[in-house]
């Protein structure tokens, strides 16, 4: 039987913190500061729960996506985490006065829309996004899950979220003029380009090949 694990560090956990680049795609893990919400009472906080694999139809998300409010709480959580099953930290999320954490006792579905259009403040590491993961499913169920496990679930498309996020960044560039419009066309052209490698991207042993290949691609269309 697995443990609940903890990370080794705050910092472990996100990916970005405060300047979240428009270029990444979304994703589980994402945190939103929201408005006008009323499913949501005081703070207007939430992370997206839906996973990854299931989260859009092509590049667009789907209409509705799984979120739980993010928190805050009277104390810190010192590391190793223990208990507080109901949870998961999110030490030193910002450099506020708060202690924030992810609630599951406050689940909602809402339109993706409303993501879209709010200002998105953190992205979790894919240790991060694992670790949620593990401690969404034994609330639910009390059964522990090993990151290793969930991480060899997710790998093929947490893997797809960071070449499309590489392949948007390069070919967008530092443009500003209709910015998300470029993103999104950058988006479509990624998605056609990996479709016919998604199943190689299902192989640990053929990852690395896809990644030499999006490279390449990339060099290619910048010349």
């Amino acid at each position: 039987m697995a443990s609940l694990e903890s990370p080794p560090s705050p910092n472990a956990l996100y990916r970005y913190r405060a300047d979240v680049p428009l270029t990444r795609p979304i994703c589980q893990g994402d945190i939103f500061e929201v408005a006008n919400l009323t499913c949501l009472s005081g703070n207007q906080r939430v992370v997206i729960l839906t996973h990854p694999c299931s989260m859009r139809q092509g590049v667009a998300l789907r209409n509705r996506l799984t979120i739980a409010q993010v928190t805050t709480a009277k104390s810190p959580v010192p590391l190793p985490w223990k208990g507080r099953y109901r949870i998961m930290p999110l030490p030193d999320l910002d450099p506020g006065d708060h202690f924030w954490q992810i609630d599951f006792e406050e689940i909602h579905t809402i339109s993706s829309a409303t993501l879209v259009t709010n200002k998105r403040i953190v992205c979790l590491e894919d240790l991060g996004i694992t670790l949620l993961q593990q401690r969404y499913i034994h609330y639910l169920t009390r059964y522990q899950v090993e990151t290793n496990t969930l991480y060899d679930s997710s790998a093929n498309v947490l893997t797809e979220v960071e070449l499309m996020e590489y392949w948007v960044e390069s070919l967008v560039g530092d443009s500003s003029s209709d910015l998300e419009e470029k993103i999104r066309c950058q988006q479509a052209q990624f998605d056609k380009y990996i479709t016919p490698l998604r199943n190689d991207l299902l192989m640990e042993s053929k990852r690395a090949s896809v990644r030499r290949k999006v490279y390449s691609e990339i060099e290619k269309r910048l010349r």
